[in-house]
């Protein structure tokens, strides 16, 4: 309701409800004395209604796309967890753990991921090393293909901090396009998307993609 009238009356003392009189626009002649006149918007015409019911919904799709996105970036992080234990690792394997640390910890958090899931899949890809190269041309800590590369904005695969902020990127992309399922984005992030897609959304029958997954997930203590 406007406060059109209601500042007129304020620091006054109370009006009796008696003593209010409900107008309508156009007859504040017939206010008796000592009455107090509230008055009211006029009402909506058509095309106004129009372009306040398109505003409001409006405004609700936007605060259902927010909690939306708050959800599935909570649903990233909790797909992963499942009581696993990460195994344990050795000195050498350690203590490059330990140097990447704060670098898959930041681009992690910044993609709603459990961080060690991108430690286990650093494990399974290169070992932790970030000169790491694949016959097919994959490189660095999380053996960024070329086309992968560009397509999440990393210009130097040999850096370790854009190698894992585009891995951690495409980790992210795939458990969304998988509705969460960690064996299939694994599946994906090793295969490809479109084997994954090609075999009905299954992991593809193939020896090294069924045994990166399984790796993957032993390195979790999730199998």
């Amino acid at each position: 309701m406007a406060n059109r009238r209601w500042g007129q009356t304020a620091g006054r003392r109370a009006t009796p409800i008696a003593a209010l009189l409900l107008l309508a626009p156009g007859h504040a002649e017939a206010v008796p004395q000592g009455s107090v006149p509230i008055a009211f918007d006029p009402p909506l015409r058509q095309h106004e209604l129009l372009r306040e019911w398109t505003r409001q919904t409006h405004r609700k799709q936007q605060r259902g796309a927010s909690a939306e996105q708050g959800a599935q970036r909570h649903l990233a992080i909790v797909s992963v967890h499942g009581g696993y234990r990460p195994q344990p690792l050795s000195a050498p394997l350690a203590a490059r753990r330990k140097r990447y640390a704060r670098l898959i910890q930041r681009e992690a958090a910044r993609h709603g991921i459990d961080p060690e899931l991108v430690h286990a899949v650093i494990r399974a890809e290169s070992g932790y090393d970030p000169r790491a190269r694949s016959p097919a041309g994959a490189c660095g800590l999380m053996q960024l293909m070329p086309a992968t590369a560009a397509r999440f904005g990393v210009a130097d695969r040999w850096d370790p901090a854009q190698n894992i902020r585009g891995g951690v990127a495409y980790l992210r992309f795939l458990l969304e396009r998988f509705d969460h399922d960690l064996r299939l984005a694994l599946a994906a992030y090793n295969a490809g998307e479109g084997a994954v897609e090609q075999y009905d959304r299954r992991i593809p029958p193939y020896p090294e993609t069924q045994t990166y997954v399984r790796r993957v997930l032993g390195y979790l203590g999730a199998v």
